[in-house]
């Protein structure tokens, strides 16, 4: 059964693992966390997908791991202009993560201060918790993490 989520413009969504390259990465890193998108509303998150590059895209609650809710007040009109001026570069040109920290730090929060955006991996999402982020959801799969 999906889990019930109440969301908001702005929750960082964090996947598990699906594909072998995911799961050789997450084992090498020691977490759980693969891919990572942030929601836009109206069931749409902002992502760098591996397939067909950044852009908006349906939200997906398959393999979904955590949801992250950043305490910072956010421009989402301003993160979705990040989003929107990348839309169609590859995955290789910006990862998920790197598009998830522009999108932060255009909405205003200047999010892993100092460090470039391709520079952060999706796991390190979690080390937000507490520290400018609530947890929204957490699958019970990954308590131990």
């Amino acid at each position: 059964m999906a889990p019930r989520l109440f969301l908001k413009a702005g929750d960082l969504l964090l996947y598990q693992p699906v594909t072998m390259m995911e799961t050789i990465w997450c084992g090498l890193t020691r977490r759980p966390i693969a891919h990572l998108e942030v929601y836009d509303g109206h069931r749409y998150s902002l992502a760098s997908r591996r397939e067909t590059g950044v852009g908006l895209y349906p939200m997906r609650l398959a393999h979904l791991a955590w949801v992250l809710r950043p305490a910072a007040r956010l421009d989402v009109e301003a993160g979705r202009a990040f989003v929107d001026a990348r839309r169609g570069m590859s995955h290789a040109q910006v990862s998920a993560a790197a598009a998830a920290v522009g999108y932060l730090r255009a909405a205003g929060w200047d999010v892993f201060p100092g460090e470039k955006g391709e520079r952060i991996a999706p796991c390190q999402f979690l080390e937000l918790i507490g520290k400018g982020c609530s947890v929204v959801y957490e699958a019970t799969a990954h308590l131990d993490t």
